[in-house]
């Protein structure tokens, strides 16, 4: 067996050559203000449009090319072919069926040398990401049974790709084919269910009515999706890397009825959620070649749904009624997090016998910046939350002294919550961000009605992620929180001590971050390890922090840290400091029902002592 893996992004602006671009139906561009703008002069929230998604990592499958190898001695020779294709989790065994065909069906895929296109006819369902992602073959030729290729390979994670990649695998397994499967990896996906009704439409007439008594009408073509940015920075074009969700030859046309939804291969697509997804619609008169609809739409990714009518290109007689349901990231029902509770204040007694009081908190870990090619910012504006006592500001930076987010950097460093944070009906996170020199203005709303309703409660005690969109889709933030069904408060303080040796004209650097012990991090990636922990002290060695004494205060970044109340909060210490580079790296655990407060990590010339306060109120 062999197999190959390329990693490619595909720049998904409409291309010039597009016979739908002019007719696309989308909405107006916001355009950010001139980079002389400063915070105060942003425009007032409700002149713009933006929405937020809720996402999770997910596989997008575009296209599956198979070539019988025996083909290139007679390019004319063909073959009808059947058989399955699915991927799978080998650590769930869970399949997904990509290709579902048996030996008796009708219209199955011809292919040759010049045709290789596989009809795909899956997922019903979302594809989402995997810890060993494998896709396993069994397509054979009809006429002999014989196999055209059989076996399985590994496909590559989403979350080891920051944003998403484009991907060629080429598999060679058992049998005379080869397979060419054309997949994205998506770090932020969401899920879009997909419906389309065909309209007779004459003019002066409403989109409900027509003079002609026609009930259905012969199509053949095709209906394509895609989406619209990538942020990977490398440029690539290939006419693979697209979803194909109808498609018949005028040999083979359908019968669309009026009014009905037409009948696809798949009307699942994942989607980037900072992005927008484009359908393009090419359907014509099979035994005349004339448009029957000819057009496409962009429809904005969110948790909604999206309805509209849409006009085609020189189509008068008919309209396209489209419905885009995008579904809430699906683990959300799995049944592990389906069970029933009561929300608002819990009184618990914990080992060591001290009772407690635990509340709904909310935790925001992270707050990633994607733009193109990941190049240097220099940010200034606010984050905030808006939770049950108003505002809580969990970054701020002015023009004048604006935060840098190197390049290659994702994640900025929050200088906030000073307080816990309690999760309303409905919580807002606020973002308002801009570049001094207006490279990407991200300002929205990621709205999280996940609050203390119990028809919410999957959404509580696990990861969540939400999209904000930038201006014209120069950028995105992803924010990275947890609802706490039950938590308590904890202050962390961290003291750099002298050892008797420590020159203090050297700076300590590094990082320290908090987590829980309850929660298993997903797919045990460095994502999921960064995005999903509360970073509370990170310095480089140009920006060390300056000890002023034998013992001195570390200032953090963040100290208050909520805790789910059957957890512990463990803390991640990885320092350096001087010249020489003295370092520790140890994770220490606290407990609320041990009686231990603190822990000293010695190091060669210094020491870290962590100390942390619980506090059982608010």
């Amino acid at each position: 067996m062999a197999s190959s893996l390329v990693a490619c992004s595909n720049d998904r602006q409409i291309s010039t050559d597009s016979p739908y671009k002019s007719n696309l139906s989308t909405e107006k561009a916001v355009s950010p203000p001139s980079s002389s703008s400063s915070a105060k002069s942003f425009l007032d929230w409700h002149e713009f449009h933006f929405t937020s998604a809720n996402t999770e990592p997910m596989f997008e499958v575009y296209s599956i090319r198979i070539f019988n190898k025996s083909f290139a001695d007679d390019q004319e020779e063909k073959c009808q072919v059947y058989g399955t294709i699915r991927v799978v989790d080998s650590k769930t065994t869970r399949p997904y069926f990509l290709y579902n065909r048996g030996n008796g069906d009708e219209h199955l895929d011809v292919i040759s040398f010049h045709h290789r296109d596989l009809t795909l006819n899956g997922p019903d369902n979302f594809v989402f990401a995997m810890e060993e992602p494998t896709i396993i073959f069994d397509i054979r030729d009809k006429a002999t049974d014989a196999a055209i290729i059989v076996g399985c390979a590994c496909l590559e994670n989403a979350t080891t790709a920051e944003f998403e990649k484009d991907l060629m695998l080429t598999i060679e397994l058992e049998g005379v084919g080869t397979a060419y499967v054309d997949y994205t990896a998506l770090r932020f996906g969401v899920a879009a269910y997909l419906e389309f009704r065909l309209v007779k439409y004459f003019e002066g007439d409403s989109d409900d009515g027509s003079d002609s008594d026609e009930e259905s009408v012969d199509v053949c073509g095709s209906i394509l999706a895609y989406h619209s940015n990538a942020y990977c920075g490398r440029k690539f074009a290939s006419q693979f890397f697209y979803t194909k969700i109808f498609e018949t030859q005028a040999s083979e046309s359908q019968v669309v009825k009026f009014e009905s939804p037409i009948n696809l291969s798949r009307q699942f697509v994942a989607v980037p959620a900072y992005s927008s997804l484009i359908i393009e619609f090419n359907l014509r008169d099979p035994d005349t070649d004339e448009p029957i609809f000819v057009g496409g739409t962009v429809v904005e990714t969110h948790n909604y749904e999206t309805r509209m009518c849409v006009s085609g290109e020189s189509c008068q007689n008919y309209k396209m009624r489209v419905r885009v349901s995008w579904k809430q990231p699906f683990r959300l029902d799995e049944s592990s997090y389906d069970r029933s509770m009561e929300y608002g204040e819990r009184i618990a007694t914990l080992p060591n016998g001290v009772v407690v009081s635990a509340h709904p908190l909310l935790e925001v870990f992270s707050v990633f910046i994607g733009r193109q090619n990941c190049e240097e910012l220099s940010l200034h504006g606010k984050i905030e939350v808006c939770d049950a006592h108003l505002y809580c500001t969990l970054f701020e930076a002015t023009e004048k002294d604006p935060y840098r987010l190197p390049s290659g950097c994702n994640t900025i460093l929050l200088n906030g919550p000073p307080r816990t944070m309690t999760p309303g009906e409905f919580t807002n996170i606020f973002i308002d961000l801009m570049d001094v020199k207006g490279r990407i203005y991200i300002k929205g709303c990621a709205q999280s009605s996940h609050g203390l309703n119990k028809h919410h409660k999957s959404w509580h005690d696990r990861w969540l992620c939400s999209i904000v969109k930038g201006a014209q889709e120069d950028g995105f933030a992803a924010v990275n929180y947890m609802v706490m069904t039950y938590a308590i408060k904890y202050v962390v303080k961290v003291h750099f001590l002298s050892q008797g040796t420590a020159v203090f004209r050297d700076g300590l650097y590094g990082k320290i971050v908090a987590f829980y012990s309850k929660y298993k991090y997903k797919y045990k990636t460095d994502d999921d390890r960064e995005y999903y922990r509360s970073v509370l002290f990170e310095r480089s060695e140009d920006e060390c922090f300056m000890p002023n004494g034998d013992i001195t205060e570390v200032e953090l970044s963040r100290s208050v840290v909520p805790v789910p109340i059957e957890s512990s909060l463990l803390i991640q210490v990885q320092l350096k400091f001087g010249v020489v580079r003295d370092s520790v790296d140890e994770t220490v655990w606290f407990q609320p029902w041990q009686n231990v407060s603190y822990f000293v990590i010695q190091g060669g010339s210094f020491a870290i002592r962590v100390s942390v306060e619980w506090n059982y109120g608010l």
